[in-house]
């Protein structure tokens, strides 16, 4: 099997390199992407660059996927609001996480502030209306962290597009 993913690699390489010559450089882009894959396929089954290869390719298609951009990045928010609901927020000395004896709109009540804050810290807005509590701290950060280094990946991504 690595002798046909090589193989393919070289391929795909060949067709990606005659698709840019002709000034096609959308379906040269597909072809950039099938051969980063089998690239990832020659890598050991369990070892640290297949596993970013994958999240790579996951999150934005190798550069090549503007719209993984923001499905990732959508999902990442929701993921970490769901975080913000189980460890809780404050906002005016009141706190803010699920509890079982709200009833259903009292909890998405919650779970519509904790997305609102997920957005914010995402974005690296910060209004300072909701403060993380306990365990959200660290998702916080991390979240801010990721959320810019995601936009940055979507602007280059759509860039990459659009100026060919």
């Amino acid at each position: 099997a690595r002798a046909k993913y090589l193989e393919s690699a070289e391929i795909y390489r060949s067709i990606r390199r005659r698709y840019e010559a002709s000034g096609t450089s959308d379906i040269a882009g597909e072809f950039f992407h099938l051969e980063m894959v089998m690239k990832r396929n020659l890598m050991p089954l369990f070892s640290l660059p297949r596993f970013w290869s994958k999240l790579v390719d996951l999150s934005c298609g190798y550069g090549e996927l503007p719209y993984r951009v923001i499905g990732s990045s959508i999902t990442f928010i929701i993921l970490n609001a769901l975080i913000f609901c189980i460890f809780g927020m404050t906002s005016g000395g009141e706190t803010y996480v699920f509890n079982q004896n709200l009833d259903l709109i009292g909890n998405l009540t919650i779970f519509g502030n904790a997305l609102y804050y997920s957005v914010v810290s995402f974005t690296t807005l910060g209004y300072g209306d909701f403060i993380p509590i306990s365990w959200s701290k660290p998702f916080a950060a991390l979240e801010a962290f990721v959320g810019a280094f995601m936009i940055a990946l979507f602007v280059l991504a759509f860039v990459k597009k659009m100026t060919r």
